[in-house]
Order: C-alpha cells, then sequence, then structure tokens
C-alpha cells in the first residue's frame, strides 16, 4: 500500500472515530430532551406525544426512569380508554415496559409495585383471576424487597378486597394502621372498607380517629356526612 494511500486510511477513520463521539456525546442529550418533553406531554395529558417522545428517548439511551414513565403512562392511557380492546393493549403495553425494566433493575420495589398495578387495574377491568393474583404476587415482591413500603401495602389491601379477599385486606389495612398509626390513608381506607360491608360504627370510629389528628381532613368529613346519609335513609 502507498503512503499516500495509508495516510488517507488514517485519515478516514479519524473522520469516522470522531463522528461515533459525537453520536455517544448527542444521543444522551437529545434523549433528556425527548424525555423532558414526554413528562411535559403527560402532564398535559397529551398522551400520544408522551408515548412517541418516551419510546425516542428509550431508542437513543436505555435509561430505566424511561422505561418506567412509559409503563406507567400506558398504565394511565389503558384506564382512561374509552374502547376496552384499547384499554386492554394500553395495559398490556404497560406489563411489557415493566417487565423490560425488570430486566435492567430485577431488584427495584418500586417497579413490582408498578407492575403490580397494571395487573390490579387489568383483574378488575376485565374480571380476571389470573391478574389479581399477579398483581398480589407482585406487591408482596415489592414488599419483600423493601419492608415497610407503605404504597404497596396499600395497594395490596386494595387487590385483596377487590378480588373478594375480604379478611385478608382488613388484616393488611390494621397492621398497616399499628405500624403507622399517623398514616391517614391507611386509616380512611379501613373506614371506607368498613363502610363499603355496612359495618358503619367501625366506619365511624376510623373516621372520627382522622379528625382527631386532622381537623380539616376533607376526605374523613366528607365520609361522615356519607355514613350520615345512610344511616338516616334507614
Amino acid at each position: 500500500m502507498k503512503r499516500q494511500d495509508l495516510k488517507a486510511l488514517k485519515a478516514l477513520a479519524v473522520i469516522l472515530l470522531g463522528a461515533l463521539t459525537v453520536k455517544i456525546t448527542v444521543w444522551p442529550l437529545i434523549a433528556d430532551i425527548k424525555f423532558k418533553s414526554g413528562l411535559k406531554a403527560m402532564s398535559l395529558m397529551e398522551y400520544e406525544k408522551a408515548e412517541s417522545d418516551f419510546k425516542i428517548a428509550i431508542n437513543y439511551r436505555k435509561e430505566p426512569v424511561y422505561y418506567e414513565n412509559l409503563a406507567a403512562l400506558y398504565r394511565t392511557m389503558g384506564e382512561t380508554a374509552k374502547d376496552r380492546n384499547t384499554g386492554r393493549r394500553h395495559y398490556e403495553q404497560s406489563v411489557y415496559f415493566y417487565k423490560k425494566l425488570l430486566e435492567l433493575n430485577p431488584g427495584n420495589s418500586l417497579v413490582y409495585n408498578g407492575l403490580g398495578a397494571t395487573c390490579l387495574y387489568i383483574g378488575k377491568d376485565f374480571k380476571e383471576d389470573e391478574f389479581y393474583r399477579s398483581a398480589i404476587d407482585n406487591f408482596k415482591k415489592a414488599l419483600d424487597l423493601k419492608p415497610g413500603f407503605v404504597e404497596a401495602e396499600l395497594n395490596l389491601a386494595t387487590a385483596y378486597y377487590l378480588w373478594g379477599l375480604k379478611a385478608e385486606a382488613v388484616k393488611v389495612y390494621e397492621n398497616l394502621e399499628k405500624d403507622n398509626p399517623d398514616n391517614i390513608s391507611a386509616r380512611f381506607n379501613l373506614g371506607l372498607l368498613y363502610f363499603m360491608e355496612k359495618d358503619y360504627t367501625k366506619a365511624e370510629q376510623k373516621w372520627r380517629d382522622i379528625l382527631k389528628i386532622a381537623p380539616e381532613n376533607i376526605d374523613a368529613q366528607k365520609g361522615l356526612e356519607m355514613l350520615n346519609k345512610k344511616r338516616g335513609e334507614k
């Protein structure tokens, strides 16, 4: 090979390497811009734009937070879809991206909680026992990874109740209330469960206990109003 040809090849290699370096440097920036754009679109309920932006971000960079937000977005799209078949497809996409995220981050309790939430929506909307069971399993995995994870415990209790395992739901709420006496959500939800089971005395007790801690709590006030209305109907 002639010296001139060798110099030309070296020059070409430098150019190609420079171009590759630019791509490696620019791609994360493009991904971040698209991700932030997706977050803004999601907050404005422009779900299709958010979906597109998150997918572009993932194409440029396999960042776990991108997958997490896309999976959560698909759950929201499934919940708000007017057509049941469309909603089901969105839910399935949510499950898919949560599972992809678990491949990247297998020990993340938040991911198991998110996956459980999507499965719970599918079970509730389509009355499928398989997904109730999957929701419960995923919430339990989240709690195994992060004991005391309040959101996962609340979701687990909800899954038990919606699947008809009311005694299990009460047990989770009572344990949560015992371990977190200042947690208003657990106490309110337990009161609501009692109300739905027509145990009005226990429901009233839970909601009045909330008002002792937080006198301005609107949910507890509305709960008592609802309770008084029910009693007035007798």
